[in-house]
């Protein structure tokens, strides 16, 4: 089943509608030090105040013992999806 340009723009609005964060995107860059003449890796602010929503879900190990219990956390970012994120290296 295919939508159509304008059930997809609906779609994206509904999805938008659920934001309720902003995030600022944040990533390393190599920046040349006019001083030293070296290379260097710095965090530069590509966008500032983007709407999103973030989920998180605790999983929890089913093999606890008395010693160790291990719990993780899964966090997701929903974004726009024309937003660009590029890993850190």
């Amino acid at each position: 089943m295919f939508l159509s340009e304008q059930n997809i723009v609906k779609v994206k609005k509904t999805i938008e509608n659920t934001y309720d964060c902003l995030c600022n995107i944040i990533e390393y860059q190599s920046i040349k030090n006019a001083t030293n003449k070296r290379t260097e890796h710095k965090e530069i602010t590509v966008l500032e105040k983007q709407p999103c929503r973030i989920s998180y879900k605790t999983i929890s190990n089913a093999n606890e013992t008395e010693k160790e219990s291990n719990v993780a956390q899964i966090i997701k970012l929903f974004i726009a999806p024309e937003i660009q994120i590029k890993p850190r290296i």
